[in-house]
C-alpha cells in the first residue's frame, strides 16, 4: 500500500492537513514519536506553525493548517492548488453538491449535481477543459427534459445546466469522441 508521501511526490497530489490531529500515527505511539505526516508537511511536535504551511513535495504540494478555514477561504485554497489540473469546474452554489466522474474509453464524462434545498436553481454553469461535442441532462425530477446550453471558449467549453430541482446528471461528449 503506497503512503501519502508517494501519492503526493509521484503522483502529484495535493495534501492538506487540519490541525495536529490529522498527524498523529495511525497506531498508538509513545509521547516522543513524531507525527505520520510531519516529515512531508515539513513540521514537528516542537515546530508546529502558528499560520498555514505549504511545501513542495516531488510533483505535488502538501499543506499544514494549523485551524479549519472558513469554507469560502477553504474552496479558494483547494482551487489555488487543483489549478488546471481538474478537466470539469462547476460554479459554486449554496446548497449544490456538484461531482464529476471522468470516463474511458470513448464514453461521456458525468458531473452529477445534487441540491439540497430542492428550491429551483436556474444557469448552473459548468467550465470543460476541452471542447464539447455535445452534452445531454438525464434526470429524474421532471418529464420535459431541459437541453444544456453549449458555449465553445476555443479549446475549452462552457456548458449551462438551465435549470436544477433535486438531482441531475450532466453527460458531456468531448469533441474528439462525438466522431
Amino acid at each position: 500500500m503506497r503512503g501519502a508521501g508517494e501519492w503526493v511526490a509521484e503522483d502529484s497530489g495535493t495534501l492538506i492537513a487540519v490541525q495536529d490531529a490529522t498527524l498523529f500515527q495511525p497506531e498508538p505511539a509513545d509521547a516522543s514519536r513524531d507525527f505520520g505526516l510531519g516529515r512531508l508537511l515539513g513540521i514537528s511536535k516542537q515546530s508546529l506553525p502558528n499560520e498555514m504551511k505549504t511545501t513542495i513535495a516531488g510533483k505535488g504540494h502538501a499543506t499544514y493548517l494549523p485551524r479549519l478555514l472558513p469554507a469560502n477561504q477553504m474552496a479558494v485554497l483547494i482551487e489555488r492548488h487543483l489549478g488546471a489540473t481538474e478537466a470539469v469546474k462547476v460554479e459554486p452554489r449554496t446548497a449544490v453538491l456538484s461531482s464529476a466522474y471522468a470516463q474511458t474509453e470513448g464514453r461521456a464524462d458525468r458531473v452529477h449535481l445534487l441540491n439540497y434545498r430542492q428550491d429551483r436553481q436556474q444557469g448552473i454553469k459548468i467550465e470543460v477543459r476541452a471542447p464539447v461535442a455535445r452534452a445531454a441532462i438525464i434526470s429524474p425530477d421532471r418529464l420535459q427534459r431541459a437541453q444544456p446550453i453549449i458555449h465553445r471558449k476555443g479549446t475549452s467549453s462552457e456548458i449551462v445546466v438551465p435549470e436544477l430541482y433535486t438531482y441531475d446528471v450532466v453527460a458531456i461528449y468531448p469533441e474528439r469522441e462525438a466522431h
